[in-house]
Order: C-alpha cells, then sequence, then structure tokens
C-alpha cells in the first residue's frame, strides 16, 4: 500500500498544479474552495464568503470543512485525499479480517474501473475525500456496533461531522441505523443515532442558522438541480425519501453496504435521467463525480461476496486410524 500511495502522491503533485493552471481543461476548483472555506473557518469569519478561482461558489458542508483545516495549515487540502485513502485502506483491512491484499485490490479495483476517481483525487477533490471518510467512518461505527465497543459513540461522532461533507452522503445513514439495530436492538442503535445527529447539528446548524440564504451548499446545488429541470429538487427528494423507505421496509436483512449503495445511487440516477432527457446524452459530463459518492460501498461489498464464495468449508472427515483401531481390537 505504501507504494500505491507514493505513486498518487507523485501523480497529485504534478498533476495539481497542472489542473489550477487550467492545462486540463477549465481545471477543478473544488480543493480551492475547500481552502477559501477553511481559511474564512481559521480567521474567524463566515465559511462561505468568496469564491473560488473559477468563480463558483463553495459548496461544501461545514464537517468537511473542520476535517480540511489540518490540511490547509499543511499548505493546501488537496494533501487530505492521500490520507483519507491510506486511512480507508487500514479501515478496509480492519473490516475484511486482516486481509491486506484484498484491501489493496478492492482500492486498486476502484483505481482502474473508475477514471473519474483518479481524476478527482489528483485535483484534490473534496468529493472524493468526503467519499472515503464518509465510508471510513460508517464501516468503523458499524463494527463497532456490532462488537459493542467502548469506542463505538466516539466512531458515531465522527461520523456525524464526516456525513456533513456532501448532502446526498447523509442519505448513508439509514443503512448504518439498519445494521446497528440487527446487531444491538432499538436502544443501542437509537444512542448511537443519537450520538450522530447531535454530532452532526453541532458542526452544521450555526453556519446555516447564521445565514441561510448564503448557505451555500444548499442554495447552489438547489440552483443546479434547477437549471436541469423546475421539478428536479423536489423529485430528486422524494426519490431519495423512497428508497430509503424501501430500504427499512424490505432491506434489513440485506447487507447495509448494499443498502447503503441503493439509497445513494437513487437520486443520481434520477438527475442523470433528467438531464439526459433535457440535453441530451451529451450531457452525461455535466455530473462525472456523483457515482464516487457510492461506488466505494459498491466496491466493498462486491469484494465482501468474492472473499465469502473464495472460502471453501473444510469437510470434517473420520480419522484415518480408527478402521485400524477396530480391526486390532477384533483380533
Amino acid at each position: 500500500m505504501l507504494a500505491t500511495l507514493a505513486l498518487l502522491t507523485v501523480g497529485l503533485f504534478v498533476v495539481y498544479p497542472l489542473n489550477q493552471a487550467h492545462v486540463f481543461g477549465a481545471g477543478n476548483d473544488e480543493a480551492d474552495g475547500m481552502n477559501v472555506a477553511a481559511s474564512n473557518l481559521l480567521h474567524g469569519r463566515y465559511l462561505y464568503l468568496g469564491h473560488t478561482w473559477a468563480g463558483n461558489p463553495i459548496v461544501p458542508w461545514p464537517g468537511s470543512v473542520f476535517l480540511a483545516v489540518p490540511f490547509v495549515l499543511l499548505g493546501n487540502s488537496a494533501y487530505q485525499v492521500v490520507f483519507w485513502l491510506g486511512t480507508l485502506y487500514l479501515v478496509l483491512d480492519w473490516y475484511l479480517e486482516r486481509r491486506a491484499a484484498a484491501a489493496l485490490a478492492l482500492i486498486w479495483s476502484i483505481i482502474v474501473l473508475s477514471p473519474i476517481f483518479l481524476d478527482y483525487f489528483w485535483s484534490g477533490s473534496d468529493v472524493v475525500a468526503a467519499a472515503m471518510f464518509v465510508t471510513a467512518f460508517s464501516i468503523i461505527t458499524v463494527k463497532t456496533g456490532q462488537q459493542a465497543s467502548r469506542w463505538h459513540l466516539v466512531a458515531a461522532g465522527l461520523l456525524g461531522v464526516a456525513l456533513s461533507s456532501r448532502a446526498n452522503f447523509a442519505l448513508a445513514y439509514p443503512a448504518v441505523m439498519i445494521a446497528l439495530y440487527r446487531a444491538r436492538g432499538i436502544m443501542p442503535a437509537v444512542v448511537s443515532a443519537s450520538t450522530t445527529v447531535i454530532s452532526f447539528s453541532l458542526v452544521t446548524l450555526p453556519f446555516l442558522v447564521a445565514s441561510p440564504a448564503n448557505f451555500t451548499p444548499l442554495t447552489s446545488r438547489t440552483l443546479m438541480l434547477q437549471a436541469v429541470a423546475s421539478t428536479a429538487p423536489t423529485l430528486v427528494v422524494g426519490l431519495s425519501l423512497a428508497a430509503i423507505v424501501v430500504v427499512i421496509l424490505v432491506g434489513r436483512s440485506w447487507d447495509w453496504l448494499a443498502n447503503a449503495s441503493l439509497i445513494l445511487a437513487v437520486p443520481i440516477a434520477a438527475v442523470l435521467v433528467l438531464t439526459f432527457q433535457t440535453r441530451g446524452f451529451g450531457a452525461f459530463n455535466w455530473y462525472p463525480d456523483y457515482g464516487i459518492t457510492y461506488e466505494f460501498f459498491a466496491a466493498i461489498l462486491a469484494w465482501k461476496l468474492i472473499l465469502q464464495k473464495s472460502e471453501v468449508p473444510r469437510r470434517v472427515t473420520a480419522p484415518q486410524t480408527e478402521p485400524a483401531i477396530a480391526a486390532y481390537s477384533r483380533e
């Protein structure tokens, strides 16, 4: 894994400056937006003052900004993608029962099969960083809950901060809560969920309440959806809620990773269908980063199934010495 991180880090230091210099098309300004927001936070200003170098509003939610602050202090929020990829690898190794090779193969399958991931990784995008830390904290929360670990509520609190990154990531939480309910029962699941909700609220609501009109994570995304179709915001919210209801009603016996993937994929599919209808199939590149939001959950589920099928049950056979012993006793 160290070689993989070294390779991707070299790519980041080579590609990121070229991207910001617009060598690759228009460039990706998401890391710049995160730098602006974190700088505002460090200087005691409202997070969403200012714009990116491309003139776009700042769209990461507050939790994501808090998590990016250490990397901004190091020089650039773009560096966080390396840290979170390494963290995700360690979490996957733990979750897959110390199968380091499988964890590495899983990460490489995403790198190879998802060119958008590599593009956004080398752009230092907060979207790919959020996809990794939301996945990591979700896994830690579920597994520590299943193990009744004393660290579970800490994990649940960190998950609340992580979910305050992009609006659609919060949709994965019902899958986490169902997994906790199945493992521990209703009261431990409620306590865990309360911890996550309180943590999410503490990092999010102060900025939302202070200036709702300037809370660009919501306002800019709403305007973007309305540009696709006037009914898009209502439709996306409605379908997302419907997906959550379906998972609650019939997905309680499914793997929680499948539930999370399903809920996250529904609004993405809805946006893409609306975009195709209004702009044609040439508009596919309008939302290239959306698939990143659910692909980690789906990839981990796929590898879990592969590992389960590769485990051949040991056949119990009778000791070979028994017939010989029986024959000797008869003599």
